[in-house]
């Protein structure tokens, strides 16, 4: 039997040991995840949110914990389960486990559950059988040899300015338009070209457009993310990729990519993050093509009322 309880101080050394255990096997499988945790960080971090996180006692030795963040967006409240919250010896230890923190969620008002797991079947198996389906890719790009290839005559990279806003609302409503499309289905929350705008006015965003004269021929975002467990250190994380409807099928997606991680790596960045819809299968095909390794996945369950 399983005893699920509130973590206490005492148990946080046993749950930074799980975690760099679960993190390390990872990573041997897989090494564009990192295994490496500031394990001082981490138990400051376990500390500080103790009052949320769960536990699993079998035979007096903690075996597992769970620990959701709950996040309010334009949907509502939603919980987020990140690759060092959670961790369980087998599948009795997790389902006892989310039976009292998803019954804390819920009654928190969050129905939907999101959990980051890495992207194997045995580490996805045990979430769908608590109902949860893998809905995102996190794909990991070392830039240490990464070099710009040439572009056609007459086309350059800059960054997007503010007057052409309306060029980047346009073609941003372009990818919306794609993404709907069968098997992805996918519907966003937002007006179609809505909240690129505020996307590009923090100040973090970089605009990349690709360019023939007063011309946009396609165009990304980038930005700087914050470390996390389970990924490395001086990461830009790209999305937005786009090409207007007349260019496409002309390679300029990838060659986009390559000169904005160019861009980057010439700034510091050691590495790259993408994320794509598992059902997007352009995606899933142009993220692998453009050399992003699949790390983690990102499940996600809701609960209906």
């Amino acid at each position: 039997m399983v005893h699920v309880r509130r973590l206490e101080i005492n148990d946080v050394s046993a749950i930074v040991a799980l975690v760099n255990q679960q993190l390390a096997h990872a990573s041997a499988l897989e090494p564009a995840i990192n295994h490496v945790v500031d394990d001082e960080l981490f138990d400051v971090a376990l500390r500080a949110q103790r009052a949320n996180i769960w536990v699993a006692i079998r035979h007096g030795a903690l075996v597992g914990h769970l620990y959701g963040a709950l996040l309010t967006d334009a949907r509502g409240p939603s919980a987020w389960v990140g690759p060092d919250g959670v961790s369980f010896d087998e599948f009795d230890t997790l389902a006892a486990l989310y039976a009292r923190a998803g019954q804390e969620w819920i009654d928190a008002g969050a129905r939907e559950h999101w959990v980051w797991t890495p992207d194997r079947v045995d580490a996805f198996v045990p979430w769908s059988e608590l109902g949860f389906a893998k809905e995102h890719r996190r794909g990991v790009r070392a830039l240490a040899n990464v070099t710009p290839p040439p572009l056609p005559a007459g086309v350059v990279l800059r960054h997007g300015r503010e007057d052409e806003w309306g060029v980047a609302q346009e073609l941003d409503a372009d990818l919306d338009a794609a993404q709907r499309d069968g098997p992805n289905f996918f519907l966003p929350a937002a007006l179609p070209g809505e909240t690129i705008t505020a996307t590009l006015d923090d100040p973090e965003v970089d605009w990349h457009v690709l360019a023939r004269g007063n011309e946009v021929l396609a165009q990304c975002v980038s930005y700087p993310l914050d470390p996390r467990r389970g990924s490395f250190d001086d990461v830009v994380h790209l999305s937005g990729v786009v090409v207007r409807g007349n260019e496409r099928r002309r390679g300029l997606g990838g060659l986009l990519v390559e000169q904005v991680l160019t861009e980057h790596a010439a700034r510091g960045a050691r590495y790259a993050e993408v994320h794509w819809r598992v059902a997007n299968r352009d995606a899933d095909r142009f993220w692998r093509r453009v050399g992003f390794t699949p790390t983690f996945a990102r499940l996600r369950r809701v609960i209906e009322v």
